[in-house]
């Protein structure tokens, strides 16, 4: 059943009952008014008793005779005609009750209320002429008024009561409906939507009241769940992203391993190829040309080998060793590394670095790798080619305040490409895993976050300035060993 029936069915029931107890309440004062009003009274009827039986003593029958005529005549609602109690049932002048027989032999009045069998209702009162004569005065008079009255008092209050619970149960009916079973009809409506996976829908409830507290609160989840629906996809969607990258580092893992193999395989044939044409350089036998063709086969194996050390170096993986290394020395390492990719996009490297060594405990291998992910990164920012210059200084700075430290020596490594830059939008996630802008198989996200984590490693840090079109400049800063070159201050 609907919540607005059950309220209608609980008011009406309760009107009737209120409705019911009151017409009891009046039905039994009307009640004790008829009886009150029925009940004989004797009392004051005795003086008109002892006034009959006293004219019966002295005047004779025929002076009570006249007097009930003349009373008679006087009060038109009463009827009186002489009765006797020694007569048969069948004779008119037989009583109309046996209260007759009571009032002859007492001498007393006596009185009743008799229902015909029409439904009619009188009353009766008998007064003896004398006590013992079967002669006696029977006064009546109808109840009919007063039946009428106590019936249409009964039918006012059923009346009555019928109209108000109608009344009563229209107001509900409107009412229920109105602020229970619309608002009720559009919460499970908008609860099977929720069901449905559908969050956008809000209802406009305007009720002050319970239903619209619950409407409120209604919309409320709505809007979380909204939200909770919004970062599970994205979050579904980052972890098949990252899923995906893993997959891509992965095959990158195996690709390092096999470029590490084939470079360890390599060194064999080249140390046979350097020592044959060591050789030859070395025989007084032959010409000046072959001995300078064979210095120059010497050279470039020796190149190759050095690229082979550093390709293996960087694909092993170790725990860092910070040692004092002069930077001028890593980084021109790496850039010698980088070479062929740069050419290959048309790009070009430009090293600046000052004449004294930059001493900084670092790990060699590892900072290589920082390093080596910084430039191709400004490498894969320039698709039409260009130039990246690389500059190592000695500063005096203060680091950001998330390292806790005061001001220092440190060595600062600059890298500035000329691509497009980054967005202000992207440029505060560059170093989170998996983040990247570049399209599917140039990166994996994990270059910058690995460089990141490898000079935090080494107690510095990495600033970044860009801006779109003009280009990113990545300023990688490590503490400088004590007792090396003077040092400036940063500007």
């Amino acid at each position: 059943m609907k919540l607005a029936r059950k309220l209608m069915l609980a008011l009406v029931l309760g009107v009737v009952a209120v409705m019911a107890g009151h017409a009891w309440y009046l039905v039994r004062n009307e009640v004790m008014l008829y009886e009150t009003d029925v009940r004989p009274k004797t009392p004051r009827g005795r003086p008109f008793l002892l006034a009959v039986q006293q004219l019966w003593r002295t005047d004779g029958e025929q002076a009570v005779r006249d007097l009930v005529e003349g009373v008679s005549v006087t009060l038109t609602h009463l009827e009186s005609r002489w009765v006797r109690t020694d007569v048969p049932p069948a004779h008119p002048q037989y009583p109309h009750d046996p209260a007759a027989v009571t009032a002859s032999q007492s001498g007393e009045i006596a009185m009743c209320v008799v229902t015909d069998a029409e439904g009619r209702t009188r009353r009766y009162a008998y007064l003896p002429v004398q006590q013992g004569h079967p002669l006696v005065l029977e006064v009546s008079e109808s109840l009919e008024n007063e039946m009428a009255y106590i019936a249409t008092t009964h039918r006012s209050m059923v009346v009555t009561t019928v109209v108000i619970v109608l009344v009563c149960a229209v107001i509900i009916a409107i009412v229920g409906l109105r602020l229970v079973g619309r608002p009720m009809k559009e919460l499970i409506a908008q609860a099977r939507r929720m069901e449905d996976g559908d969050y956008t829908v809000r209802l406009a409830v305007r009720q002050h009241d319970e239903i619209g507290e619950l409407a409120a609160e209604m919309n409320t989840l709505c809007e979380r769940l909204l939200e909770a629906n919004r970062r599970v996809v994205e979050e579904t969607e980052a972890k098949l992203a990252a899923f995906e990258q893993l997959r891509h580092s992965d095959r990158l893992a195996t690709i390092g391993q096999l470029a590490a193999g084939v470079a360890h395989e390599l060194g064999t044939p080249l140390s046979v190829v350097s020592g044959r044409a060591q050789l030859v350089a070395a025989d007084p036998a032959v010409s000046d040309e072959v001995r300078a063709n064979a210095r120059i086969v010497v050279e470039q194996a020796a190149r190759m080998s050095e690229i082979i050390r550093q390709l293996l170096d960087f694909s092993h993986r170790r725990r860092a060793q910070p040692v004092p290394t002069d930077l001028r020395r890593v980084v021109g390492r790496m850039l010698d590394l980088l070479s062929a990719v740069g050419g290959r996009r048309t790009v070009r490297f430009e090293l600046e670095a000052p004449q004294e060594p930059a001493m900084a405990a670092v790990d060699e291998g590892q900072l290589q790798q920082a390093l080596t992910n910084i430039v191709l990164n400004g490498v894969q920012a320039m698709p039409q080619g260009g130039r990246i210059r690389v500059r190592i200084a000695s500063v005096r700075t203060t680091p950001p305040p998330a390292l806790e430290k005061g001001e220092g020596e440190y060595r600062r490594i600059d890298v500035e490409d000329e691509g497009a830059g980054i967005a202000p939008e992207h440029l505060p996630h560059i170093f989170e895993p998996f983040f990247t802008t570049k399209g599917v198989g140039e990166g994996t996200g994990l270059g910058l976050s690995v460089a990141h984590g490898i000079i935090a490693d080494h107690g510095g840090w990495i600033d970044v300035e860009s801006a779109p079109g003009r280009g990113t400049s990545f300023h990688v800063y490590l503490p400088a060993v004590a007792g090396v070159a003077p040092l400036r201050v940063a500007s």
